[in-house]
């Protein structure tokens, strides 16, 4: 198991790492401002995507309390804010996430290009894409990836094991619909989805020591939504689709280990700065 030494991140604790995630980080994260009923009105919008905006500027910032900023890796590359082998960190995870796409691209990707089109030309829509296809992706990640990663670590967490439970904060979040009288069974479907793709965007953000990799992948995954397999057995074309999904999925599991290798980003989490102040127990 892989610890941080108390010279990287002083005074830390298991509790008052986890404490910080439930009583600082998530708190900001449920700033919903307006009536819930109301929540693709655009002034609703607009206010959690201000209220977001603060969170996500506030909440990097926190990890100070912890982090020595005055050793390398330096902060901004711990949150995955980095130039370096940017462009494979664009591409590669990206690609992964189309390969396993490749039935719902078929299915309806020319109704989610019109569908986005026509997002862009009335100001309710717009900004309902904005909220889902951008700030949502940007400030999950931020705060469920960037900042919650790092802490896990900290508090004495292997890589794999911060993967795993990462996502569970994430799809925790979104448990809330149910105040807003969404059906206890959809809420605990959608909390699932969201915590598997949570160890995807954690392992690329492992792997990859980059933020945009997830970021991407996530805003790709909200304009995709969930696979619709309930229609593959009512259209004429069923069998290309089962080819398209099968072989996708099994295409995309194969060259996951390759196309998300460490050594392809330079990843910070597997750097021998990093590592020299890690230790193994």
């Amino acid at each position: 198991q892989m610890c941080i030494r108390d010279s990287i991140w002083p005074d830390v604790d298991t509790h008052p790492m986890l404490s910080l995630v439930r009583e600082w980080l998530y708190p900001l994260l449920a700033i919903s401002p307006g009536n819930t009923d109301r929540r693709d009105h655009p002034v609703t919008i607009r206010k959690r995507v201000y209220s977001v905006t603060l969170t996500s500027v506030i909440s990097p910032l926190a990890l100070l309390l912890f982090y020595d900023a005055k050793l390398e890796p330096g902060l901004a590359s711990i949150l995955g804010l980095r130039l370096t082998n940017i462009l494979p960190a664009i591409v590669l995870p990206l690609l992964l996430v189309v390969i396993l796409f490749a039935g719902s691209i078929y299915m309806k990707g020319n109704v989610i290009a019109t569908s986005l089109s026509r997002a862009m030309q009335a100001e309710g829509s717009r900004w309902i894409a904005i909220r889902n296809y951008l700030v949502a992706p940007f400030s999950e990640e931020l705060l469920f990836r960037s900042c919650i990663f790092p802490i896990l670590l900290a508090s004495g967490l292997s890589h794999w094991l911060a993967v795993l439970l990462c996502p569970l904060f994430f799809s925790v979040a979104h448990v809330h619909h149910v105040l807003r009288g969404v059906p206890i069974t959809a809420v605990l479907f959608q909390s699932t989805y969201t915590c598997i793709f949570g160890w995807y965007a954690g392992l690329l953000f492992l792997r990859t020591g980059h933020f945009i990799a997830p970021l991407l992948a996530h805003a790709f995954c909200n304009v995709m939504e969930f696979p619709p397999f309930w229609e593959v057995p009512h259209r004429p074309d069923k069998v290309l689709i089962i080819v398209l999904y099968v072989g996708g999925s099994i295409l995309f599991y194969a060259l996951l280990p390759y196309l998300t290798d460490p050594s392809w980003y330079d990843s910070v989490f597997y750097s021998k700065e990093f590592l020299e102040q890690t230790l193994i127990v």
